[in-house]
């Protein structure tokens, strides 16, 4: 009798569950460290980070191919947005592959530099 191996309902590996899953773990302590929504003024720095789960049961979200963990350059106040997810930002990256890139970034998706 072959044993059905489980698959995880956070981050689809097998082996494990969500109420075990270290990547549920550890982007529960990022997402509880940063307070959302987050504003920003132009010139500060910040980081991409994945977003926060917006429903239960939803994997946490990525920043539209710009890397986890890039740094990026505010250049606008926060931009009214319909998702009221902490504003719209006009910012560049400043680090990694996608240096010099201007792209429109909305706070839940950034944190404020260290």
């Amino acid at each position: 009798m072959k044993h059905k191996q489980t698959r995880c309902g956070y981050c689809s590996s097998q082996g494990h569950t969500k109420r075990s899953c270290e990547e549920k773990e550890r982007h529960e302590e990022m997402f509880a460290s940063a307070i959302f929504p987050q504003k920003f003024k132009p010139g500060e720095l910040a980081v991409t980070a994945l977003a926060p789960p917006r429903w239960e049961g939803e994997h946490p979200r990525s920043f539209g191919g710009v890397p986890e963990g890039s740094l990026v350059v505010v250049i606008s106040e926060p931009m009214w947005h319909c998702h009221a997810w902490g504003g719209l930002y006009d910012a560049f990256v400043a680090s990694g592959p996608w240096t010099g890139l201007a792209c429109q970034v909305y706070a839940d998706f950034i944190r404020p530099a260290p």
